[in-house]
């Protein structure tokens, strides 16, 4: 596949339930570059994607969501989930993994978040 690794994963029709945020964590957490051709990973890489988006989402669930904007669950809380995100919403700050600097670009006509330095 010619597309990026990025599009692929917030791709609705592709593979649905990701979106910006999970798509950049899971990224982090596989160590793999969100401008990378999706044809280009290795099998290896995939099977560590597809355990990264797992670990990202069961975050984001453990945490009550990422949502900054005005969702708020059942019983009226907010998530807690961006205080634990790794690079989205983290441009200029330490990478926790390797303590380069998470860098922002705009992908797919989004804002995407990465470390330059541990994701390849």
């Amino acid at each position: 596949m010619r597309w990026n690794i990025k599009k692929v994963l917030t791709d609705q029709s592709l593979i649905s339930g990701i979106g910006n945020i999970y798509a950049d964590e899971s990224l982090f957490w596989a160590g793999i570059q969100p401008e990378r051709k999706a044809g280009s990973l290795s099998e290896k890489e995939v099977e560590v994607l597809h355990s990264s988006i797992i670990k990202s989402l069961k975050i984001g669930l453990r945490w009550g969501g990422t949502s900054d904007n005005n969702y708020v669950n059942t019983e009226g809380k907010k998530g807690e989930g961006q205080e634990h995100l790794q690079v989205y919403g983290r441009e200029g700050e330490k990478c926790n993994r390797c303590k380069g600097k998470v860098k922002k670009i705009k992908l797919n006509g989004r804002g995407t978040h990465f470390c330059p330095d541990c994701q390849k």
